[in-house]
């Protein structure tokens, strides 16, 4: 029995057997090590299965992504804290509002926004102080373009003061008009005339503007 099991063993083609099992082996590996790396990155292929636009003997034919789909660069505004969550959700707002803008614009435009918020915080400021009385004497000096120092003294004389004769009743031309001159609403040229200043302009402007409907006293 022995010898027998021994000559069968040595009858056998142990190379012919070996390349079958090879063939295979090789023959099951390329499927497994597909189903493999299908399944490590399973989520990245789920994600690109929309893009694919045909398929074939060749492979898979897959579209560009889109720019929209495409992760904007942080501008870096989210990065600053500010202890007003009002203030930290408009950075926020301002951060991906600047993504859409060229990155050697971004400065420039916030140069020119942080300007005009400065502004217009100061013509505020203005607006809080100011008579609704000069406000019209602005006006009258805009369409004007200049007046004498007399004119002006008369405009207020024949017909600011009369309207508020109990406000202004000690009040003098010189005191009424001081706040103009002192914020740089007006100035005097040459032959003691007036004209309003550029920042006299701009602050009708934001008048215009701004404050459409809203009366000030006096």
């Amino acid at each position: 029995m022995n010898c027998d099991i021994r000559e069968l063993f040595l009858n056998v083609n142990w190379l012919e057997w070996a390349k079958v099992t090879f063939d295979l082996i090789k023959g099951v590996a390329w499927p497994f090590a597909l189903l493999l790396i299908t399944w490590i990155f399973r989520k990245e292929l789920r994600d690109r299965i929309k893009d694919i636009v045909s398929l074939g003997p060749g492979g898979a034919v897959l579209q560009a992504p889109s720019q929209s789909s495409q992760a904007k660069p942080p501008t870096g505004l989210t990065t600053a804290a500010h202890p007003l969550a009002t203030v930290q959700a408009l950075i926020a707002k301002i951060d991906g509002q600047l993504a859409d803008i060229p990155e050697d614009e971004r400065i420039s435009k916030l140069v020119a926004a942080l300007a005009e918020a400065q502004i217009e915080r100061d013509f505020e400021n203005v607006f809080g102080l100011i008579f609704g009385s000069q406000i019209t004497a602005l006006r009258r000096l805009k369409e004007a373009g200049s007046v004498s120092l007399e004119e002006a003294k008369n405009f207020y004389e024949s017909e600011i003061r009369p309207q508020f004769q109990e406000a202004f009743s000690q009040l003098s031309y010189e005191q009424w008009s001081e706040f103009l001159f002192n914020y740089q609403l007006i100035f005097s040229v040459e032959s003691n005339r007036l004209t309003l200043t550029d920042r006299g302009r701009d602050f009708l402007a934001f008048v215009d503007l701004r404050k459409q409907g809203v009366s000030k006293g006096l």
